[in-house]
């Protein structure tokens, strides 16, 4: 159902298989939120997570999934625009930020982006399909349109380096009207072709932006990024 929460879709969440687990991992969910220095992301996930609506999903995950688990564990400051947001919103959000890591200023940076984005569009992706959120079909076509914008952000971002450090001295007065150009997210982010255009004749560098890359993507029947969702 297009446009609900996915928390509204909390009764369809499966029963935790080990129970016993899902109350530990629960308890230990609790724990870490209370002992969060911020005040007011404390607060929110807080009263995110006393929710019963949303303690059954996280239950659901906890006794299901370590995987999952984990992910959560690892991250539960991004429970509440996962759980307290419509799916497709997140994953249309998710997109734009995975594509801004081609900005990133090194290859270590640039894969640990990348590896954060894919952790968070398998749980997004996780949640969405086990609450039915999602039918089976687009949630095939979300691990492989995500799976395919990744790989494209990381080809992108390195022939970019790449470029950049085989031709820095006369890209720097490029970079400069890029930097300065009156419609900077536009120059950044949004251009149609699927490799970094360093135009001589034009004096612009633009990596591809998530609207294009998305528009060049194919869905497939067996997704490439199936295995962003590992069993628990």
């Amino acid at each position: 159902m297009t446009g609900a929460r996915l928390r509204e879709h909390a009764a369809a969440m499966p029963k935790p298989y080990d129970l016993e687990r899902a109350r530990a991992e629960m308890e230990d969910l609790d724990a870490a939120i209370a002992a969060i220095e911020d005040g007011p992301t404390r607060n929110q996930l807080t009263t995110l997570v006393e929710a019963a609506d949303v303690r059954k999903i996280l239950e659901g995950v906890f006794g299901n999934s370590s995987f999952l688990t984990r992910i959560i564990r690892q991250h539960p400051d991004w429970l509440p625009r996962l759980i307290d947001a419509v799916p497709e919103t997140t994953f249309e959000t998710l997109i734009e930020h995975t594509a801004a890591s081609v900005h990133s200023t090194s290859q270590v940076e640039l894969m640990k982006r990348l590896r954060l984005a894919k952790s968070e569009a398998a749980l997004l992706i996780a949640l969405a399909d086990l609450t039915g959120c999602w039918p089976l079909e687009k949630v095939t076509h979300a691990l492989s349109d995500f799976a395919d914008f990744a790989v494209s952000v990381w080809r992108v971002a390195s022939s970019a380096r790449t470029a950049f450090v085989a031709a820095s001295a006369s890209l720097r007065p490029v970079l400069t009207r890029v930097s300065s150009c009156s419609r900077p997210a536009i120059c950044a982010a949004c251009f149609s072709s699927n490799s970094v255009d360093i135009g001589t004749s034009t004096g612009w560098v633009h990596p591809p932006g998530p609207r294009h890359l998305a528009l060049n993507s194919r869905p497939r029947a067996t997704p490439k990024g199936a295995a962003l969702v590992a069993p628990g």
